[in-house]
């Protein structure tokens, strides 16, 4: 009779062990799938976003030395290479914004691209109009726009810019908040289940 209840006891003993390593290993996957899905959610709406963003950066500024130089340029085969190369950015822009406004999923970030594009649109009106006068050789008048209402349409979407890049960051550190707190939690659980496991055997 004793040595029925010892081969219980140690059978039972054995399916709580193999239940804990069981969940052990179940609550470990759970983590993991989850910690990995945030783990693309971070690069896939942060990271990628934000080389985006760096990149519209980038060209809008040259685009505004070219804007600079298109003016001051002294030979028409000059101002025609300058023309080219501010056609060629606002398609590299272009290429980035479109690439960038598939990967926001807030209203927020949305709301915040449109403003983007009303400040791309009243700044490439200007830039039109400074290439075009240019390209007649009307410098002075080509200036008076560059100094002017293009250098307000400018700063704004300079600023709009920043303001994406900014909310870009914070939304990216979320995310990576987010993602280590998944993992502190896992090891918490997984901890806890460990030393159950060995007090029970």
């Amino acid at each position: 009779m004793n040595s029925m209840s010892l081969k219980a006891k140690l059978m039972t003993g054995f399916i709580i062990v193999a239940l804990l390593a069981g969940m052990i290993g179940g609550v470990g996957m759970f983590f993991i799938k989850q910690i990995e899905k945030k783990d693309t959610e971070l690069f896939v709406s942060g990271a990628e976003p934000l080389g985006q963003l760096a990149n519209v950066s980038t060209d809008f500024q040259r685009l505004r030395v070219n804007a600079r130089d298109i003016i001051s340029a002294s030979s028409a085969a000059d101002k025609q290479r300058f023309a080219g190369r501010i056609k060629d950015l606002r398609e590299n822009i272009n290429k980035e914004a479109e690439a960038y406004e598939k990967t926001l999923v807030s209203a927020e970030g949305k709301a915040m691209f449109a403003e983007f594009a009303k400040a791309r649109q009243a700044y490439a009106a200007d830039l039109d109009k400074i290439a075009a006068l240019a390209m007649e050789d009307k410098d002075a008048e080509a200036t008076a726009i560059l100094q002017g209402e293009g250098a307000k349409t400018s700063r704004a979407l300079q600023d709009v810019i920043a303001k994406m890049v900014d909310s870009k960051i914070k939304f990216s550190k979320g995310l990576a908040e987010a993602n280590s707190a998944s993992a502190k939690e896992a090891t918490m659980y997984m901890t806890i289940l460990m030393i159950a496991g060995v007090l029970l055997a």
